[in-house]
């Protein structure tokens, strides 16, 4: 929740801005508490990206794909405004 990043230090107005030093120290001390991996809002997009610490998840540890589809990305960049015709 976007919310629970200005308690942390990041006001909403900033969180657009790449290479924001506070959510890579904040990253940092997830992994340093032993996690193997942490969940955010994107600060570009309606959604939220995942972030895997693979030193975190061990030489043995495995990912199963539970979905996946073909995105037509030229139609998805028009759709939001990133292609024009």
């Amino acid at each position: 929740i976007r919310a629970d990043l200005a308690t942390l230090g990041i006001p909403d107005t900033a969180y657009k801005d790449t290479n924001l030093p506070r959510t890579q120290e904040i990253g940092a001390a997830v992994e340093f508490l032993g996690c193997d991996g942490l969940i955010a809002p994107s600060a570009r997009w309606t959604c939220d990206d995942l972030m895997l610490f693979p030193e975190r998840m061990g030489h043995d540890a495995t990912l199963e794909l539970l979905h996946s589809e073909t995105v037509d990305w030229i139609a998805w960049g028009k759709i939001n405004g990133i292609v024009r015709d």
